[in-house]
């Protein structure tokens, strides 16, 4: 349990919504007390939220494709007074509630120098990820963990109309062009500069919450070393030339980059260990809090493909695995940043396995999971999601432009029950002034703030390699579902037949070349990362993937453009 010195630090609670997989915060936007969502959403600075004149809630389009399909349901072909109806031709929805701006009185000023409402903005995302509308000024609220209410008066923020997402974004990178939800907090005397710390109480489902600290560390909240790293620049080109002015925005943020030094995976019973790459290179990787899966080079996964008895399923465009036999071998992944060990269960890397609506078992009975692992070349740079993220403690000082992680204190156990703010009423009353909670102004050994260049109570770690690494992104698109992969042969023998996962082309017995019928972590084994061949791949993941897909076994479907049926759309969610 938290002491009542750790409950008084000024944060947020973030939790996971019925049938999702990501974290959020509830918050109250304009005069009309729009209740909306916000994704956390490390990679970009600015809170966006959603135009209801631009889109329709979620709740809305699955009452009206339920009237319509129940109308239909016998007929092969829809009249032309449905198919041009909005709701039909409606590719995205509010999930997470829409924005109305205030009527009755005129909007703010935008508080921001050189802005002004409806300018016209595009949110430079490196990943698929499409956000832009325009700017707009009013009141956001948000509850605090204690209960407490928080207003943010004037907040400029981006009000969207176009997005290929579900829910709008609480962004936490550095240099935003709006106000900034940090930059606000530090304007207002509530933190000292733009930085934060992040916990989660791995959990899963609707008990999984975390806690989104501003300008504050306390280490209470994690175990072991806490090491602090420089973060890397980034460099890359996300958008075409007609919109380079997005590039070189992209190229100001501050975002939460750093290099791995090393990935292995370690027998927890023999106490064994394997390095997964397949050159002394460091790799450079950024943390994407809207991302599930984890985007790592080739030679990793083949490596760890090797250890787990993974194979590569072109159908499913993911990797598969026995979920229960590599729950079962204490396997774990030890991603290595210089003298600091980040120790995660390989079970946290896996989701269970459904494809065209059913769950996913071997041809031995076994029950099959996707590994949240593809590689770099799908998604244009390598990035740790949530399964890593949700089990360090992480600060950011995004004014010094470092970062510091540590090994999340599993031993601190943490429920909804334990706080206030789960209610999602706001008090109109209850307003936390500029300052903070006491603990916060005042500090405590173990609670302090984080400064421009100084986290505190973390080491810092010099970067020993001997050329400036660079954190580097390609352009993505969102149709790249054929993005060419080489992948060795052996792995690629995996064929579903009606929920069943037949594998094909393997060999058996023991010796160079042959895998085992159980999970045997083995170190020493040889690079496979020289073998290869062509497959095609689907990219799944970006925080957009199907809605339900990791929970029930609801209807996977196809997205060519608006083109979708009755029965289909309601189980297909951009989020």
């Amino acid at each position: 349990m938290e002491s009542p010195e750790d409950k008084s630090i000024f944060k947020l609670l973030l939790t996971i919504p019925t049938d999702d997989s990501y974290y959020n915060a509830h918050f109250q936007v304009g005069k009309s007390e729009n209740q909306v969502d916000l994704r956390l959403d490390l990679i970009q600075p600015e809170v966006w939220v959603m135009n209801d004149n631009a889109f329709f809630d979620c709740d809305h389009i699955d009452e009206w494709w339920s009237s319509e399909e129940k109308a239909y349901s016998q007929s092969s072909d829809l009249p032309a007074s449905i198919t041009t109806e909005l709701e039909y031709l409606a590719t995205v929805c509010g999930q997470g509630g829409l924005y109305t701006s205030s009527t009755g009185t005129a909007m703010p000023t935008a508080t921001v120098d050189g802005l002004e409402n409806g300018d016209p903005y595009l949110i430079p995302y490196i990943n698929v990820i499409e956000a832009s509308g325009v700017f707009a000024t009013d009141d956001i609220r948000f509850n605090l963990s204690t209960g407490a209410s928080f207003l943010m008066p004037n907040f400029t923020f981006l009000n969207v109309n176009h997005t290929n997402m579900y829910f709008g974004g609480l962004g936490v990178a550095g240099n935003p062009r709006g106000s900034g939800f940090l930059d606000t907090l530090t304007e207002r005397g509530i933190i000292k500069s733009s930085g934060y710390s992040l916990w989660f109480n791995n959990q899963t489902g609707t008990d999984a919450l975390g806690q989104l600290i501003p300008g504050v560390v306390d280490s209470k909240y994690y175990d072991g070393d806490f090491y602090v790293f420089d973060m890397l620049p980034h460099s890359g080109i996300r958008f075409p030339v007609a919109e380079q002015w997005a590039n070189n925005v992209l190229d100001g943020l501050i975002l939460p980059t750093l290099q791995i030094d090393d990935v292995r995976v370690v027998n927890s019973n023999s106490k064994q260990s394997l390095s997964l790459k397949s050159s002394n290179e460091p790799i450079p990787i950024i943390l994407d809090s809207r991302s599930t899966y984890n985007y790592l080079p080739l030679d990793v996964i083949v490596n760890l493909a090797i250890q787990l008895n993974a194979y590569y399923s072109n159908e499913a465009g993911r990797w598969l695995v026995e979920c229960d036999t590599v729950a079962d071998s204490g396997g774990l992944f030890s991603f290595v940043f210089e003298g600091l060990q980040i120790r995660i269960p390989l079970s946290e890397f896996m989701s269970e396995a459904y494809f065209q609506g059913s769950l996913l078992k071997f041809s031995s009975g076994e029950r099959a999971c996707y590994l949240s692992v593809l590689p770099t070349d799908s998604n244009g740079f390598n990035s740790l999601g949530l399964p890593f993220i949700k089990n360090i403690y992480l600060a950011v000082d995004n004014a010094g432009q470092q970062i510091a992680l540590a090994n999340s204190n599993r031993n601190l156990v943490l429920e909804k029950d334990d706080f206030s703010a789960v209610d999602s009423t706001f008090s109109q009353t209850t307003t936390v002034a500029a300052g903070g909670s006491s603990s916060a102004r005042n500090a405590s050994v173990s609670i302090a703030y984080i400064e421009s260049g100084f986290i505190p109570f973390a080491t810092k770690v010099n970067n020993t390699s001997e050329q400036e690494l660079t954190f580097t992104f390609s352009t993505v698109s969102d149709s790249s579902n054929n993005a060419v992969l080489d992948i060795p042969a052996r792995f690629s023998g995996a064929i579903i037949r009606s929920g069943e996962i037949i594998v094909t082309g393997v060999q058996t017995g023991t010796g160079s070349g042959a895998f085992s019928t159980t999970t045997i972590l083995l170190p020493g084994m040889a690079s496979a990362a020289s073998e290869r061949t062509t497959i095609i791949s689907s990219l799944f993941n970006q925080d957009y993937n199907l809605r339900n897909s990791m929970s029930s076994p609801s209807s996977v479907v196809s997205l060519v453009g608006s083109m979708f049926s009755i029965s289909s759309f309601s189980a297909l969610r951009l989020t």
